[in-house]
């Protein structure tokens, strides 16, 4: 009996409930695979271009910028900036220890993409 396809209305069941597929369905795999595609090869084209951004001579300034100034602040740090929290150069050094946290941080990201 596991040959036995019952007609219902407009359709086939076969007896375990499921309808029969048609000779050649895949059941949608090729549209999930036309899918995917498209979602890789947007994904290169999005990769290729960020490569040509950070391998760009002006990301590479300023990445380059942000290593000087990173230097700079590290050179005129002293332990009287660190004792004294009022001092003017305290809370310049502070916000840019994150600035410089965040652009070295962006850079990796991008470059590992």
């Amino acid at each position: 009996r596991a040959d036995t396809v019952e007609t219902r209305g407009d359709r086939s069941v076969q007896h375990d409930g499921v309808p029969p597929s048609a000779p050649g369905d895949t059941g949608g795999a090729e549209e999930d695979d036309q899918k995917a595609i498209a979602v890789e090869s947007s994904f290169q084209k999005f990769r290729a271009r960020l490569r040509e951004v950070v391998q760009h001579g002006a990301f590479m300034g300023l990445v380059y910028f942000f290593i000087a100034y990173d230097t700079f602040l590290m050179g005129h740090d002293d332990l009287s900036q660190e004792r004294n929290p009022f001092s003017p150069l305290h809370k310049v050094v502070e916000v840019s220890d994150w600035i410089i946290v965040v652009v070295f941080t962006l850079e990796f990201l991008l470059k590992l993409v």
